[in-house]
C-alpha cells in the first residue's frame, strides 16, 4: 500500500523556466526509495516540492497524495503535511537548528504544539530517539545548544527530530554527509529499521549509488530534472538500461580496484536548465547517441520491471 504518490511533479521559476519536469514518485509502507543523480539533477527540488519547501522564487505543480490526503505540490496544504504526515532531514544540519534553543526543546516543541504528544511523552520519546542515535549520554545532548554540537552530532539530532511524530514519509537528503564512516552504516540501518517499524516510507536522496544499493528497495535516477530510469534497486544496478545509469555505476569507487586506479568520470557536465536540448537531456554526454536522440524526447518505456527513457530501447528492441 502506497504512503506517498506523486504524479507529474514540475518545478519552475516565476518566469516559467523549467527546473524539474514530469517526475512521478511512489513509496510503499516500509519501503526505502533512493533518488540518485549528480549535483543539480533536481533531486532536492523535486522532493521539497512535495512538502512545500521550495526556495523563494520557485513554484511547483503536480498531484500529491500523502497520509490519505490529496493536494497540489508546493501548496499551503503541502506545507501543512509536515510534522504529522511527513518529515524532512536536510543536508546541512547546522542551518536547520535554532542556535538559541536547546536541543531538547527543538525536538519536542513541534509535536507538543500540534497536540501529537503531551510534554512528558515528548520528552521521553526525545530521550529514547537520541539514545538510539548512538549517544552515550542522551540527557546531556538534549541540554546542549546547537553550537556545541559537531556536524555529525547535529545530523543525528535532526534525524531524531524528524522521527518524533512518527511520520508517514521521511525525506532524507544526503543523511550521512556529516557522519564518520563508523557511524554512517549504523545510522542508515536505524533509519530503515524505524521506517519499517512505523510502517512508514522513506525517500533517500543521494549521489552515492553504493549507499543506495545497500539500503534502498527501489531507485529513481534523475538527470537535468527528468527521470531517466527507475525500478527495483537490484534489477537496475544488475542490468541498468540507461547509459547515464551505467555511467554512474562505472564512476562508483570499488574496494577491490588496484591501488592508484584512476576513478572514471562522465565526460562533460550536466546542462543548465536554459540549455536543455529538445531531445534527450543526456544526449550531449552520451557515447551511444544517434540522430533521434538530439531531436526527440524519449518516453519512459517498461522493460522487465525497469522503466527507462532511452531511444536505444526502441532501436535495440529492449
Amino acid at each position: 500500500m502506497s504512503v506517498l504518490e506523486a504524479r507529474d511533479v514540475r518545478v519552475e521559476t516565476r518566469a516559467g523556466a523549467p527546473l524539474v519536469e514530469g517526475v512521478d514518485l511512489e513509496v510503499d509502507r516500509g519501503e526505502v526509495v533512493g533518488i540518485v543523480g549528480e549535483t543539480g539533477a533536481g533531486k532536492t527540488l523535486a522532493t521539497r516540492a512535495l512538502v512545500g519547501l521550495l526556495p523563494r522564487g520557485l513554484r511547483a505543480t503536480g498531484a500529491v497524495t500523502l497520509g490519505g490526503r490529496a493536494f497540489e505540490a508546493g501548496s499551503a496544504d503541502a506545507r501543512a503535511s509536515l510534522v504529522r504526515d511527513a518529515a524532512i532531514v536536510l543536508q546541512n544540519p547546522m542551518t536547520a537548528l535554532d542556535p538559541l534553543v536547546r536541543v531538547g526543546s527543538q525536538l519536542t516543541e513541534a509535536v507538543v504544539r500540534h497536540g501529537i504528544l503531551d510534554r512528558a511523552a515528548a520528552a521521553e520519546r526525545a530521550l529514547g530517539l537520541v539514545q538510539r542515535m548512538g549517544f552515550d549520554d542522551p540527557g546531556w545532548v538534549l541540554r546542549l545548544h546547537p553550537h556545541q554540537l559537531s556536524g555529525g552530532m547535529a545530523q543525528r539530532v535532526l534525524i531524531a527530530a524528524a522521527m518524533m511524530a512518527r511520520p508517514t514519509v521521511l525525506i532524507v537528503d544526503e543523511p550521512t554527509s556529516a557522519l564518520d564512516a563508523g557511524v554512517r552504516v549504523e545510522v542508515l540501518r536505524l533509519l530503515r529499521e524505524v521506517t519499517r517499524e512505523q510502517e512508514a516510507g522513506m525517500l533517500l536522496i543521494s549521489h552515492d549509488l553504493s549507499l543506495v544499493s545497500g539500503f534502498c528497495d527501489r531507485v529513481v535516477v534523475l538527470y537535468a530534472g527528468r527521470v531517466l530510469e527507475s525500478g527495483a534497486t537490484a534489477t537496475v544496478l544488475r542490468r541498468p538500461r540507461h547509459p547515464y545509469t551505467r555511467a554512474l555505476l562505472a564512476c562508483s569507487p570499488s574496494a577491490t580496484a588496484p591501488a592508484r586506479t584512476p576513478l572514471p568520470v562522465i565526460g562533460g557536465a550536466p546542462p543548465a536548465p536554459a540549455d536543455w536540448p529538445p531531445g534527450c537531456v543526456f544526449e550531449p554526454r552520451c557515447p551511444h547517441a544517434f540522430d533521434r536522440c538530439g531531436a526527440e524526447r524519449p518516453r519512459l518505456l517498461a522493460r522487465e520491471g525497469v522503466r527507462a527513457a532511452c531511444h536505444l530501447l526502441d532501436r535495440e528492441g529492449g
